[in-house]
């Protein structure tokens, strides 16, 4: 998909020579019913008390100029499976395997794609 976008848009999706990436880690609200992989996540917004009941996803796009508007065209996502049902682990440079927090997930998608 991403050869196809390239080969499509071609420079629209340049900037000063530069392909660029949006990245947005984002959270889907639980709407209702059961749904597997569902916690609780703390909001990272001005309301840092909050906490919000559903999933959280790494979506990441390329900007492109289409006119002279922005748009950002999906290319990668993933879903951070947090703390209650770790999926996603990190190891050190010691051999110690950690669960990947959301900063973790985030570089995952940007250095590494959907391997």
């Amino acid at each position: 998909m991403i050869d196809l976008l390239l080969s499509e848009l071609g420079n629209s999706l340049s900037y000063a020579g530069h392909l660029l990436l949006a990245v947005d880690p984002t959270m889907v609200k639980k709407v209702k019913g059961k749904m597997s992989g569902v916690q609780k996540w703390q909001q990272n917004s001005t309301h840092s008390d909050k906490q919000v009941i559903g999933h959280q996803w790494v979506i990441a796009g390329f900007l492109a100029r289409v006119k002279h508007q922005w748009h950002c065209l999906p290319v990668i996502s993933r879903l951070i499976s947090g703390k209650s049902n770790p999926s996603h682990f990190a190891v050190d440079t010691q051999g110690n395997a950690q669960p990947m927090g959301i900063i973790a997930a985030v570089l995952a998608v940007v250095f590494f794609g959907q391997e």
